[in-house]
């Protein structure tokens, strides 16, 4: 009798990563992928790169002035982007062409463990 093969498997440089959820929320999940004609997968996959890419530290404050922070707090973070000021430009005589500018900040999203294990979003999008 011949030798059977051994199985080998792929290598494509990434690992895998588990989470246990709801399975209402799994079923949920699913239905969006379905009706956007991609794969959970993929969807995950876009999610975190995004979250990842716009992920702050601690919980976001919003001063008096418009400007959004984030101020240190364990258990909590939240997806988006702080305020900052923009530099001024100068042209080649040295005269001010742009002065500084506030751009605000958004959140997206905000996870906050630090006491009660809650979700919280804000919808502040498009600004």
């Amino acid at each position: 009798m011949g030798k059977k093969k051994q199985a080998r498997s792929v290598n494509d440089g990434k690992v895998r990563l588990e989470t246990r959820i709801d399975p209402k929320i799994a079923d949920q999940f699913r239905a969006i992928a379905e009706e956007a004609g991609v794969s959970v997968n993929q969807i995950l996959q876009g999610l975190i790169i995004w979250a990842t890419d716009n992920a702050v530290q601690g919980t976001p404050v919003e001063t008096d002035a418009g400007e959004l922070y984030a101020e240190p707090r364990p258990g909590c973070l939240f997806v988006g982007q702080e305020s900052f000021f923009t530099d001024e430009e100068f042209d080649e005589n040295g005269q001010l062409i742009a002065p500084t500018k506030l751009v605000p900040g958004v959140v997206h999203l905000v996870l906050d463990f630090s006491v009660q294990n809650a979700i919280r979003t804000r919808a502040n999008r498009g600004q």
